[in-house]
């Protein structure tokens, strides 16, 4: 998961949009989550609470009358930018490669103690 690396990126309010539409797509679209559920409700609420002064260019995308409820499902496919498509696809392969290394390191644990 990547709640902090999203923690430290919001600090700028206005990293808040690409953060929801990134998280939203792996969630909703690959069902494949990059961030936890607690991280998913913060990173909604303070995008309500910064609305009026976030400036991005993909804000439109997201309904703020939707952030209440804690869902992204009214969203299609289509409609994700193809930037936050492409960096969700980039975070899900750093996860896979880190899981890999990590099933390796165990492996290579068990093999020393065998011999």
């Amino acid at each position: 998961m990547f709640d902090r690396r999203m923690m430290t990126a919001i600090r700028n309010p206005n990293m808040l949009v690409p953060w929801f539409l990134m998280a939203a797509y792996a969630y909703e679209q690959l069902d494949s989550p990059i961030i936890s559920d607690g991280a998913w409700d913060d990173l909604c609420n303070r995008l309500k609470q910064e609305w009026k002064t976030i400036r991005h260019r993909h804000k439109w995308i997201i309904d703020r009358h939707q952030l209440s409820t804690g869902t992204a499902s009214y969203l299609r496919k289509s409609d994700y930018p193809g930037m936050a498509v492409g960096a969700v696809q980039s975070l899900i392969g750093e996860m896979q490669d880190a899981q890999a290394a990590k099933r390796q390191k165990r492996r290579a644990r068990r093999l020393r103690r065998r011999h």
